[in-house]
């Protein structure tokens, strides 16, 4: 990039830089080292910033900021890189953890579509620290394990899950008809066979 030799040659206007010899040299390799040492703090300084820092630090960055880093994080470069924006933004995170609709939230982000919250208090008050994760879709759904170990790291520290909740009903196509079963039956009885005579 040579930064520094223009900011000698042009802002500076040093007069041995014109002309070739030992001392124009010696400054030109001097703008070298220079450029190298701005490019080393720039990477330095970029290591400080997690949406710039290379991948194998974010780790670090997530444990001390107290983001989870769950087996979600490693399916894909785009849950990859929501989980580095996760760490970047860790403080408002951490506000979305803790309540229903941050949750719900939560729980998106990760790839589980279709989670609800709902309080058990409205149904039971005896029972007000408990509510149930409902899934409101048909869908297949495979990872109850992953799910409730998501929902008990970010629900509110009071809480706890009661139930995980799946629809019940399944659509399906039914079909109407009817068919017509006769039923015949011949009692014999008494019967005895005539002798015939020739």
């Amino acid at each position: 990039m040579q930064y520094f030799y223009k900011y000698f040659f042009k802002v500076l206007n040093f007069i041995p830089l014109y002309k070739k010899s030992a001392l124009s040299l010696i400054i030109e390799a001097l703008a070298e080292y220079f450029d190298k040492a701005r490019e080393d703090i720039i990477y330095l300084q970029n290591q400080f910033i997690v949406s710039l820092a290379d991948d194998e630090y974010i780790p670090d960055y997530a444990r001390s900021r107290g983001i989870l880093r769950s087996k979600y994080d490693y399916k894909d470069k785009k849950i990859a890189k929501e989980f580095r924006h996760r760490v970047a933004n860790a403080y408002t995170w951490n506000l979305l953890a803790g309540k229903h609709k941050g949750v719900e939230k939560i729980l998106s982000t990760y790839g589980f579509k279709g989670f609800s919250i709902s309080n058990y208090w409205n149904i039971n008050n005896a029972r007000w620290a408990e509510f149930d994760v409902v899934y409101g879709t048909n869908e297949l759904f495979d990872d109850g394990a992953g799910l409730a170990e998501l929902v008990n790291y970010y629900k509110p520290a009071r809480s706890k899950i009661r139930q995980i909740r799946f629809p019940t009903s399944i659509n399906a196509i039914s079909y109407q008809g009817s068919f017509l079963r006769v039923h015949q039956s011949i009692i014999l009885s008494n019967y005895e066979k005539e002798e015939q005579s020739l």
